[in-house]
């Protein structure tokens, strides 16, 4: 990233330009770097989910409206799942990135609501956690592994080890 700065919100071009480089510097031709990513690309659309996320969008989505922010580069219409979402914002067609707060209001933009009426639910404690509370939303951070708080700061309003048990938590209210 720092010989492409202008890439910091564009994870593909920053893949892009990291397979060219390394072509560069292999000694091979820096054109093959196109048909690489897109191989990478399709790769990376064949995303498997863990067993409770679709049941999980399944929920969400029929009693709230669902925006995917994302800083990856996968396509929740390709991967199958596009249904279940209102809005996907991506990092790369933004030009920002989480934690940028900026890019979280986007997302609440996007839902019709105020950011203080937003859920993020994410696996990052530093992007999605710290960053959603630091754009006035509440937080759930997702913590399969179950290892402690590694932000400075307030811990989030609601910590799951699953999304099984967010929606429990939330069927429960």
């Amino acid at each position: 990233m720092a010989l492409r700065p202008d890439l910091k919100a564009d994870l593909s071009g920053l893949r892009r330009e990291s397979i060219r480089l390394a072509l560069t510097r292999a000694g091979d031709d820096p054109a093959l770097a196109e048909p690489a990513f897109d191989e990478f690309f399709a790769a990376r659309q064949r995303v498997e989910l863990f067993d409770d996320a679709l049941p999980a969008l399944q929920f969400l989505s029929q009693r709230w409206p669902v925006v995917a922010l994302s800083n990856g580069n996968a396509n929740v219409h390709v991967v199958g799942i596009g249904e279940h979402f209102r809005a996907s914002l991506s990092a790369s067609a933004a030009g920002m990135a989480k934690p940028e707060t900026r890019f979280f209001q986007a997302a609440a933009d996007a839902a019709g609501v105020a950011p203080e009426h937003v859920l993020h639910i994410g696996d990052d404690a530093a992007l999605d956690a710290q960053g959603a509370m630091d754009a006035g939303m509440h937080a759930v951070w997702l913590n399969r592994g179950q290892v402690a708080w590694p932000c400075v700061g307030p811990e989030p309003h609601v910590t799951v080890a699953s999304l099984w048990q967010l929606c429990q938590g939330l069927a429960d209210r």
